[in-house]
């Protein structure tokens, strides 16, 4: 299974309660569109002890509103851009938190986590059409001739695998942005970064494999696989 990009087990001791409360708030807002006032307060006081500011938990709560109803996407831009604010925002602040603070930082850090987050999506699909929430534009839908319904039941036919291919190819794009950050990080940061990235790709060549069965994939990878994926995380190189 993909890994959360800087999980809070991954940070340092000093940093990981800190992470632990952005988590928690960040996972409250896409559960429900909104979080209790005790996440917001406990992520603010993360960001105010570590002199991180609240703009970019601000940013999150704005984006998130559009959580609390019926979730759609009339283009692929509105999609991505969406992702950029809300997870893209959360990614970075954890990147802040881990002391990663280059301008030139960002973009690629809200693009790792716009991948991981589209990719989640589509392994998810069933999940999230049963919660009214569909993260594949809606004039994709209406370019390949598919319905909400055909997206609920799993059609399966060339053009549903069509839509598919033209969503793993957005996520592939979102990872090949991503790909500079690795080679600014050292230590656990690029550790991180690599199980993200590499895990996203191979995960990416699961679906591929599948010929684009979203609905009977599994978000896990086998035994050989993380075996190649450890070597690589350890012993290989991301550019």
């Amino acid at each position: 299974m993909v890994r959360l990009p800087f999980g809070p087990e991954a940070f340092p001791k000093r940093l990981r309660r800190a992470a632990g409360r952005l988590w928690d708030f960040h996972l409250a807002l896409h559960a429900g569109g909104d979080a209790r006032e005790d996440l917001l307060a406990e992520a603010r006081s993360a960001c105010e002890g570590f002199g991180l500011g609240n703009a970019l938990v601000d940013a999150q709560l704005s984006a998130a509103a559009r959580l609390a109803g019926p979730v759609r996407f009339e283009s692929a831009r509105e999609l991505t851009a969406f992702c950029a604010e809300f997870v893209g925002s959360h990614g970075l602040l954890l990147g802040r938190l881990a002391g990663e603070a280059g301008s030139w930082q960002e973009r690629p850090a809200r693009e790792l986590a716009t991948a991981v987050f589209l990719l989640t999506r589509l392994f998810r699909i069933r999940e999230d059409i049963g919660r009214d929430r569909l993260y594949i534009p809606a004039s994709d839908l209406a370019q390949a001739g598919i319905s909400l319904a055909d997206i609920r039941f799993g059609r399966s036919d060339e053009a549903m695998r069509r839509l598919i291919w033209k969503q793993t190819i957005l996520v592939r794009n979102a990872f090949a942005h991503a790909r500079e950050l690795g080679g600014d990080l050292e230590g656990w940061k690029r550790r991180e970064f690599r199980w993200s990235w590499l895990g996203g790709l191979y995960l990416l060549s699961s679906i591929e494999r599948s010929k684009y069965d979203v609905w009977s994939a599994a978000m896990e990878l086998s035994r050989l696989r993380r075996t190649q994926l450890w070597l690589h995380v350890h012993l290989g190189k991301t550019r």
